[in-house]
C-alpha cells in the first residue's frame, strides 16, 4: 500500500469526512484531498498522521506513516531512546527535522529561546555526570593498582552509594572488570 493509500485508508476506518479529518490532522482539507489524489504528505502531516493512527489503534499504518517520516527527514533518531509516548515521540522528530531544515530557521530561533535554560541545565547534568563518572573511574584505577581485587571494589561501591540516583553505572562496574583485566588482576 502506498502512502496516498494508506491515507484513503485511516480516513475510512476512523469513517471521517475529509473535512473532520482534516480537523483532526490540524490541516486544511485542500491538503487532505492532494494526500487522498496526488500528493505524498510530508514532515509534520506524517507525524501527524502516524499519531492519530497509532491511537486508533491502527499499528501498520502508524508504521508506514512513521517509516515514511523517517524516510522524509533522515536518521534523526538513536535506537536507545526511550521514548514514554508516541506524542513525545513526534515532538521529538519534529523538532529535530525543525532544526535540520533550514526553512524554519526564522522560527525555531524563539523555540530555542524557549528551550534555552532547558538545555542549560541539561548540560550541567550531563557535565555533572560524566565528572562524577571520571572521578570512580579514577578512584578504581587507584584501587586496583594499590592491588585491590575488582569484586572488593564493585561491592565497596554498592555499599558508599546508597541512593538510586547515586548507585554506580553498569559502565563504572564493566570499567573495573576491563581495567583489572588490563592489570592482569584476578577477581
Amino acid at each position: 500500500m502506498n502512502l496516498i493509500q494508506a491515507v484513503q485508508e485511516l480516513r475510512r476506518k476512523l469513517g471521517d469526512s475529509q473535512q473532520a479529518f482534516a480537523n483532526r490532522l490540524g490541516i486544511s482539507i485542500r491538503a487532505v484531498a492532494n494526500y487522498e489524489k496526488d500528493r505524498q504528505p510530508h514532515g509534520k502531516s506524517l507525524a501527524s498522521l502516524a499519531r492519530v493512527a497509532a491511537a486508533a489503534g491502527e499499528t501498520a499504518l502508524a508504521n508506514q506513516f512513521r517509516k515514511a517520516l523517517a524516510e522524509d527527514i533522515g536518521p534523526v533518531l538513536s535506537p536507545a531512546v526511550d521514548f514514554k509516548s508516541e506524542e513525545e515521540r513526534d515532538w521529538t522528530v519534529a523538532l529535530l527535522a525543525a532544526f535540520r531544515n533550514p526553512q524554519y530557521s526564522a522560527r525555531l530561533r524563539r523555540v530555542q529561546e524557549i528551550l534555552e535554560p532547558v538545555r542549560q541545565r541539561c548540560q550541567q547534568k550531563l557535565d555533572d555526570a560524566q565528572e562524577f563518572q571520571a572521578a570512580i573511574i579514577g578512584q578504581m584505577r587507584e584501587r586496583l593498582d594499590s592491588g585491590e581485587t575488582p569484586q572488593a571494589i564493585i561491592d565497596d561501591l554498592k555499599r558508599r552509594f546508597g541512593a538510586p540516583r547515586d548507585k554506580p553505572s553498569q559502565f563504572d562496574m564493566y570499567m573495573v572488570q576491563i581495567m583489572a583485566q588490563r592489570a592482569g588482576v584476578e577477581k
